[in-house]
C-alpha cells in the first residue's frame, strides 16, 4: 500500500464477515476508499441500501444492479426496477491492509 492510496482516501471500513475473502479481503481488515457516487464493473465499492452498508463487488446489467460477494457462502444482492433507487455507492476502493494476527502472522521458526 502506498501512501498517496492512502492520502487519496475520504473514508475506510472494517470488513466485518468472510463475505470478500476470495478477494483477499478478510474480516478485521481495513478497505480504504475514494468517495463517489459511481464505479464500474467490477469496481468493489462501500454501498448502503437503507441503514446496511455492504462491501461488495457491483455489476451494472440491463435491468439490475448486482452486489456481489467474493464468497460462495453469502448471497448476491440483486436490486431490481425501484429497489434500484436504493442504492447509495458511497465509494470505491484504493486499498486495504490485513489486520495481523496470530492466525495470519507468518511465522518463520528457523531464525528465532
Amino acid at each position: 500500500m502506498t501512501a498517496e492510496k492512502l492520502r487519496a482516501a475520504d473514508f475506510w471500513a472494517e470488513i466485518k464477515d468472510r463475505s470478500m475473502i476470495d478477494n483477499g479481503l478478510d474480516k478485521g481488515d481495513v478497505v480504504y476508499f475514494s468517495r463517489c457516487n459511481k464505479a464500474q464493473n467490477g469496481d468493489i465499492v462501500a454501498a448502503a441500501i437503507d441503514e446496511e452498508i455492504y462491501i461488495r463487488s457491483i455489476w451494472y446489467h440491463k435491468d439490475s444492479i448486482v452486489l456481489s460477494p467474493a464468497n460462495a457462502n453469502y448471497s448476491v444482492i440483486r436490486l431490481v426496477g425501484d429497489e434500484v433507487n436504493t442504492l447509495r455507492i458511497l465509494g470505491k476502493a484504493t486499498a486495504y491492509a490485513h489486520e495481523l494476527t496470530s492466525e495470519n502472522a507468518y511465522e518463520d521458526t528457523d531464525h528465532m
